[in-house]
C-alpha cells in the first residue's frame, strides 16, 4: 500500500477544463481557479501535519510547475523523504490527445525539471488527468519511467499499518 498525493498547478484561462464543472465557462472563473489553488496554499499543509503526526510516508504525483509556483511544497516533500513521481508540467496540459513524439517531449521536459531540482529522476509517472495514450508512456523501451496507475502492480508496499 502507498499513499499518493496529487500536487498540481493550473493555468488561469487556459488548458484543460475542470471535470467537476458542469458548464465549461465555470472552469475558467476566479472561483474555480481559487478552489484549485487552495490545495497548494492550505490543503497540502494540513495533510503534511497529519502525515507527520501519524509517521506516514507519501508519494507525490507532482506537476513540474509546482517548483516555480509553490517551491515550499517540494522542499517539504524533500525534507520528509517522500517519493516524487512525474505528473506533467501542469494539470492544464492534457496529454491524452498528443502524438507519441509530443507526449514523449512533455514527459522528458517534466522529468528533466524534477531531476534538475531533486538531483534524481522521478520514481515513476502518472499522466495529468490520468490521460496518457495507450503505449505512449515513459516506460516504453528506452523511455525509463514506470507508469503508475494507482494499483502499482508488483511493487512492494512502502509502509505497513498496525492496529
Amino acid at each position: 500500500m502507498y499513499l499518493a498525493l496529487n500536487i498540481e498547478a493550473f493555468g488561469f484561462r487556459g488548458g484543460a477544463r475542470a471535470r467537476r464543472s458542469r458548464r465549461p465557462t465555470r472552469a475558467q472563473s476566479h472561483s474555480v481557479y481559487s478552489w484549485r489553488d487552495y490545495g497548494n496554499r492550505v490543503g497540502i499543509w494540513r495533510l503534511f501535519e497529519l502525515l507527520d503526526e501519524l509517521g506516514l510516508p507519501a508519494e507525490a504525483q507532482m506537476n513540474a510547475a509546482v517548483y516555480e509556483m509553490a517551491p515550499d511544497i517540494p522542499a517539504k516533500l524533500r525534507a520528509r523523504g517522500d517519493e516524487i513521481l512525474g505528473h506533467g508540467l501542469t494539470n492544464s496540459d492534457e496529454q491524452g490527445h498528443l502524438a507519441e513524439d509530443r507526449e514523449r517531449a512533455l514527459i522528458a521536459e517534466a522529468t528533466a525539471a524534477i531531476e534538475r531540482h531533486e538531483g534524481a529522476r522521478p520514481v515513476g509517472w502518472m499522466s495529468p488527468l490520468a490521460l496518457q495514450q495507450r503505449g505512449h508512456h515513459g516506460s516504453a523501451p528506452g523511455g525509463g519511467l514506470p507508469l503508475r496507475d494507482g494499483l502499482d502492480h508488483g511493487r512492494p508496499a512502502r509502509l505497513a499499518l498496525h492496529a
